[in-house]
């Protein structure tokens, strides 16, 4: 036998290892992709939970008026109830206020939202709400955050997402004459 002959024979059972190798991991990868997918428990029983019925946020869909306020006497404050009547839980998330000079925090029993302002709606919190379950969104409004010339009619808006199939997207509003 000549020295490539015998490399050859020598080469052939390690190749011939790494193919039948290969076409195991290949057959063992399609069979667990046709498998069907296993959920974890918690997300069954997530998932049940929010099968179980439709949530249904009630609010106040009027204006809040503060009516005439002094920039002298500082931050004036208004809490918005919200309450969930639907038979599923009610998610709130993405709140944000249309200006800096006023913030908002739900408050659900002893749990607070971070305090948000404007473009904080993409904040990454949500807070669920159980059936029958109340709450409440705190206002605050400074109305010397636009110095001396901010006075006169002002209208601010809070705004949050639901999962409320009805009220996807809510808006807030409130309104104030703001004088020195």
């Amino acid at each position: 036998m000549t020295k490539e002959k015998n490399k050859l024979l020598t080469l052939f059972p390690l190749v011939l290892a790494i193919i039948v190798i290969g076409s195991l991991i290949f057959v063992l990868k399609a069979k667990s992709s046709n498998q069907p997918k296993t959920v974890k428990d918690d997300q069954v029983s997530q998932a049940s939970e929010e099968n179980q019925g439709e949530p249904k946020l009630e609010y106040n869909k009027e204006e809040f008026k503060f009516g005439t306020i002094s920039m002298k006497k500082g931050n004036v404050k208004h809490l918005f109830p919200i309450k969930n009547t639907g038979s599923g839980n009610l998610k709130i998330s993405k709140m944000a206020t249309s200006c800096m000079c006023t913030t908002a925090q739900l408050i659900v029993g002893e749990k607070k939202s971070p305090l948000v302002q404007m473009h904080d709606g993409a904040a990454a919190w949500t807070e669920e709400l159980k059936p029958g379950q109340e709450g409440q969104i705190e206002v605050v409004f400074d109305p010397a955050a636009h110095g001396p010339e901010g006075v006169g009619e002002i209208m601010r808006v809070i705004s949050f997402e639901s999962n409320d199939p009805a009220n996807k997207k809510v808006e807030l509003h409130f309104s104030a004459n703001v004088v020195r």
